[in-house]
């Protein structure tokens, strides 16, 4: 081989190896955050409120009607039938007020309950709760 082909292999082989190691820095610096093209990008964006003054004027109105935020809710207690799977009917119902919920344990002295009689004592205790 000349000595000229082996220079250039040579070379060829060192810049291959070039940037086969920058190829590997960049990708162990991309691998732990180091990422520029991020920067080259948000170079780029048009700054917010949050990254600083904006270059556009902002316009002032004073006739603008404030929304009112919407009334708080009916703060009633609502009592209905919820199951609880636990093979005992007697709490089987929850109430609620939109806020706080209490699941009662109602005809605790019944051995057996219908849904009609939870419902009944469901709107009882609804009124109970709702009197207090």
């Amino acid at each position: 081989m000349s000595r000229f082909a082996s220079r250039v292999r040579d070379a060829v082989g060192t810049a291959l190896f070039v940037v086969l190691m920058i190829g590997f820095l960049l990708g162990v610096g991309w691998f732990v955050g180091f990422r520029p093209i991020e920067w080259v990008i948000e170079y780029g964006k048009p700054k917010t409120a949050v990254d600083g003054p904006s270059e556009r004027p902002v316009e002032v109105v004073d006739d603008v009607e404030v929304e009112q935020p919407p009334p708080p809710p009916d703060m009633r207690w609502r009592c209905f039938w919820d199951p609880t799977m636990n093979e005992d009917w007697h709490d089987d119902v929850l109430c609620s007020n939109g806020v706080a919920h209490e699941r009662p344990y109602l005809l605790a002295d019944w051995s057996f309950v219908t849904e009609d009689d939870m419902l009944a004592a469901a709107a009882d205790y609804e009124s109970y709760l709702n009197g207090r």
